[in-house]
């Protein structure tokens, strides 16, 4: 259900068709990442909470999403490094509305 909201922000935000390219889904741009909790968003290196964080992004923090993908992890920018931040216990919000 979270997953077709988000997709539901981006058709909405955009008017843009989901494309598959690399194993992530969509063309997405700037969205304000708030995690549920309000703690901060870890951006991981690879698609595993294993691999290296790369950076602690604070909760309502704007980021370009790159990419989406369906087995929940979102390729993004932040502060000029790109990283994968996990889609669980977290909502997305259109930016610049």
């Amino acid at each position: 259900m979270k997953r077709l909201l988000c997709a539901a922000f981006a058709m909405m935000c955009f008017m843009a068709t989901p494309v598959m390219a690399g194993g992530y889904e969509g063309v997405l741009d700037q969205y304000m990442l708030t995690a549920l909790d309000g703690s901060a968003i870890l951006m991981y290196q690879d698609m595993s909470i294993s691999s290296e964080v790369l950076a602690r992004i604070p909760s309502g923090t704007t980021v370009r999403i790159i990419k989406g993908n369906p087995a929940g992890w979102m390729l993004i920018e932040y502060n000029g490094l790109q990283g994968v931040v996990t889609d669980d216990g977290i909502v997305i919000l259109c930016s610049g509305i």
